[in-house]
């Protein structure tokens, strides 16, 4: 939800394929459909978040677009194996979690500095 609309110059992915890979984009009422289609999109999300997604008020190809930035960062880097690992591995006192996507800025500014 947050790159939607942003339209920072690196929110951007190239694609190459063409063929089996590549999704068509259809008209509006087809928002949905077009983000089932999309490789690897069950891995990332859910039934639910991907009908919230195809209900926000953007364009299905800015929609489709920041998805697949989604899922290619995914594809190099998984947040939940990355805070399993550390909650089970080092020492509780050392870890701090925050969503970033659960709290605003000045909210996990306040939690940082109650945890310190």
């Amino acid at each position: 939800r947050r790159l939607i609309g942003r339209g920072d110059v690196f929110d951007n992915i190239v694609s190459n394929s063409a063929g089996a890979n590549s999704v068509a984009l259809e008209g509006e009422d087809g928002a949905l459909e077009t983000l089932k289609a999309l490789e690897g999109v069950y891995e990332v999300f859910t039934e639910r978040e991907l009908l919230e997604l195809s209900q926000i008020n953007s364009a299905t190809w800015e929609i489709v677009s920041k998805i697949k930035i989604v899922l290619e960062e995914r594809r190099n880097y998984d947040p939940r194996a990355e805070r399993d690992y550390l909650l089970e591995t080092l020492d509780f006192s050392r870890v701090i979690y925050l969503d970033t996507l659960m709290f605003s800025p000045l909210e996990v500014a306040g939690r940082l500095l109650e945890w310190l």
